[in-house]
């Protein structure tokens, strides 16, 4: 407990005793202007040891002790002004006056407190604002992003699938384009997607080498396409082919070469295996430099309260 506290409490204290002793005076306006002059000064004492006790915590809560304190200060000196017109008290003004003093020094102190708090509190709240702002658009610029790698991920699942389904069962020529044009016109949205998102400077590697590994797929898959067309215009895949005579017969399948075995397709998928691994370590590298700036912005310090 503070001195204020303590000294207001001495203060009460003793004016608490004397009420009985006030219930002693014969004269009844004389007792009641008392007793009302009394718990003035109870009430300006209390508001007195708030005010020299504030911390600068709550600025209502000052103004409110400043209220009190005036209005009990004008109240008590209405009743010692009362008193000694009953002719039962000769008026001093050292409490009063005290009391005015008391509380223009705490408002002058408090009003230079609030100066600091209110610059405190704005630079708080820019800080803290400026803060939320940059984490907002790296969260809004990272779902961008993962929404786009996870566009891809199912584009790769589609591709393993049809790698598998080549391996085991085969496809045609025809089947082979149209499964590769699609697989390079999606890459290619994913691609300009990805570009079109704006990194901040922290990301700005990271997403450049998810740019970097989708050009890669892109042009492996529009290689494998020119390449397999390159093939079949000189070789013989399947297992008949069209005659001079114009008609089509049953050839010998032992010079038949399958689509798998093509140099394009097998370059192709070389260059997927590496991909997926690139890729991969892309996606984490990226994932690590947006968790970097996410804690550099949580780091971003506080200005420290004021000493008031």
């Amino acid at each position: 407990m503070d001195d204020a506290a303590v000294k207001a409490l001495v203060g009460i204290a003793a004016i608490d005793d004397q009420v009985e002793d006030v219930k002693r005076i014969k004269s009844p306006a004389a007792r009641d202007a008392t007793e009302e002059a009394l718990a003035h000064e109870r009430e300006l004492l209390v508001a007195l040891g708030g005010l020299q006790g504030y911390t600068g915590e709550n600025f209502q809560q000052w103004v409110l002790l400043s209220v009190t304190a005036q209005r009990s200060t004008d109240a008590l000196q209405v009743q010692l002004d009362r008193l000694s017109e009953l002719g039962v008290y000769t008026p001093k003004t050292d409490l009063v006056d005290g009391a005015n003093a008391t509380r223009s020094a705490v408002e002058t102190n408090l009003r230079a407190i609030d100066t600091k708090l209110t610059a405190w509190k704005a630079e708080t709240d820019r800080i803290q604002a400026s803060k939320a702002a940059e984490l907002s658009t790296l969260d809004s610029y990272a779902s961008a992003v993962r929404a786009q790698a996870s566009r891809y991920s199912s584009l790769r699942r589609t591709m393993q699938q049809f790698v598998d389904r080549v391996d085991t069962v085969g496809v045609t020529f025809e089947e082979a384009y149209t499964a590769l044009a699609d697989a390079v016109s999606q890459r290619s949205s994913v691609r300009t997607n990805l570009a079109g998102v704006s990194p901040p400077a922290a990301a700005a590697a990271a997403h450049n080498g998810l740019l970097s590994v989708l050009d890669t797929a892109v042009s492996a898959v529009s290689d494998a396409t020119d390449g397999i067309r390159q093939y079949q215009s000189t070789s013989y895949y399947d297992s008949s082919y069209y005659c001079d005579d114009g008609g089509y017969y049953e050839c010998d399948t032992s010079y038949r070469v399958y689509y798998k075995d093509t140099p394009g397709w097998q370059t192709f998928v070389a260059k997927s295996d590496s991909i997926t691994s690139t890729y991969d370590d892309a996606l984490r590298a990226w994932e690590s430099a947006v968790a970097t700036e996410r804690a550099r912005i949580d780091a971003i310090p506080l200005p420290p309260k004021p000493a008031v």
